[in-house]
Formats: structure tokens, C-alpha cells, sequence
């Protein structure tokens, strides 16, 4: 069976890998799909290289940590070399929006927008043409800052940890980040003081990462 490369995205280190069955300790992983069954699977950069489609590949791939630290501490992923010319760059960027807007943000942030729902339903079953995404790309550009590309990705990298934070703190101690999250989703950012008090949180939580 060979797999199609979806995008990068986050995880919590208990996710395992399709292919090795090992955990995905890096806190990211890459979404495959299997190509005739269309069944999504996670994986780690090294066993998708081996088993994605020979027709595809992992670079430029569209990514969604750009605000988590890596589980080491150094910097989240950048996605891409930063060699790819401007059509795979605009396809790129097009992807991550739509995915953010119309799926990963719709239930908190009310994100949804109906041309954006209708690309990214087609794109569940067909490549989106270079107009369309040159179309996606403007309405990003026209978009207000709270739904411009890089706050979604704050908005999507913060929310997902802050999760993880309240819901392994419990009831009884998740009182601060369960207010964090309501700023947030209010205001699609936390301001930085606040940022940098919710780190010294974060850090005190097995598995959970710091917020760039």
C-alpha cells in the first residue's frame, strides 16, 4: 500500500506510529493517506519517506506546529526546505488556511467561511486547481489579523497544548490555563506577559511543550 502526504500536525507523545509502532516522541507527526482505502494514519518522518506514493513527496508539506517547541526545546517545525519556488510555496500556504479555518479551529474559534468550506470539501477528493488556490490565498490576505494564516497557527498550536495542559492538570489545578484558553479564544492571542506566565505553567507538565 503506498500513502499520500496530507500534512504535518501535533501530537501528544502517546500517539504511536502506524509503520514502526513506535511513539512519536518529537510531539510531531506526519498525516498520511492510504491511497485506495483513503484511511488517514500518523507516522514519523522517516517510516513516511519510505512509504508515501514514489509520485509524491514529503517536501513543502504543509505544516501546522510553526508555534510549538520542539519536545527538545529548540524550534517547531518550519515545513519545507525554503528552496521551493513560489507555486509549491502559495499550494502550501493555501492548504494550511483552509485546514485551520474549515477544520482544526471551526468548533472554538468559529473559523468557518462558506467559498473556504466549498475548496476545502473538494479538496477531500480532488486537487484544488492553481486559480483556486491563488483565490484561497487572497481571501487570506483580505482576511482581518485575528484570521490572517500566522495568528491561526498561534491560535491552533496554543489551543492544542492548553488542552492537553487542563486536561492533565485536572479540576482541581487547571483553574489558570482554563482562563488562558478563554483569553484566547476571545481574542485569538494571549498577550506576551502572559504567554511567557503560561510557559512556567507548561513546563511543569509531563509531555507538553512550550508556546513560541
Amino acid at each position: 500500500m503506498k500513502y499520500i502526504p496530507l500534512y504535518k500536525d501535533l501530537t501528544e507523545e502517546s500517539e504511536i506510529c502506524h509503520f514502526c509502532k513506535r511513539p512519536l516522541r518529537s510531539l510531531k507527526v506526519w498525516v498520511l493517506q492510504e491511497s485506495i482505502s483513503k484511511v488517514i494514519v500518523y507516522s514519523g518522518p522517516n517510516c513516511a519517506e519510505k512509504n508515501i506514493d514514489p509520485a509524491t513527496t514529503l517536501k513543502d508539506l504543509p505544516d501546522l506546529t510553526k508555534f510549538t517547541s520542539s519536545a527538545a526545546g529548540g524550534p517547531g517545525g518550519s515545513g519545507g526546505s525554503g528552496s521551493s519556488g513560489s507555486h509549491a510555496s502559495d499550494r502550501k500556504r493555501a492548504i494550511e488556511y483552509l485546514v485551520l479555518r474549515e477544520e482544526k479551529l471551526v468548533s472554538s474559534f468559529n473559523t468557518s467561511y462558506t467559498v473556504l468550506k466549498a475548496y476545502y470539501n473538494k479538496m477531500q477528493t480532488t486537487e484544488l486547481t492553481d486559480e483556486e488556490i491563488k483565490h484561497i490565498n487572497i481571501i487570506e490576505s483580505h482576511a482581518p489579523q485575528a484570521l490572517k494564516l500566522t495568528q491561526l497557527q498561534k491560535c491552533y498550536n496554543y489551543n492544542f497544548w492548553l488542552e492537553v495542559g487542563i486536561k492533565r492538570l485536572g479540576p482541581q489545578d487547571n483553574g489558570y490555563l482554563k482562563g488562558i484558553r478563554d483569553i484566547l479564544i476571545k481574542n485569538h492571542d494571549i498577550p506576551a506577559d502572559k504567554l511567557k506566565a503560561t510557559n512556567k505553567w507548561l513546563k511543569n507538565i509531563d509531555g507538553v511543550p512550550q508556546l513560541k
